[in-house]
């Protein structure tokens, strides 16, 4: 019963964590992308 219970507050602590790693990932991705667009635009302009 305690195991079950577990596993389960372990999916749900684990899961949102992971999917919010990869969130902030791709976020933090997309500004430095972002960010060197704008450097690039800059150069050119």
């Amino acid at each position: 019963m305690t195991h079950g219970f577990g596993d389960i507050a372990n999916k749900l602590t684990g899961g949102p964590t992971y999917y919010m790693q990869r969130f902030r990932a791709v976020l933090l991705h997309i500004v430095s992308f972002c960010s060197k667009a704008a450097d690039f635009r800059g150069r050119l302009a």
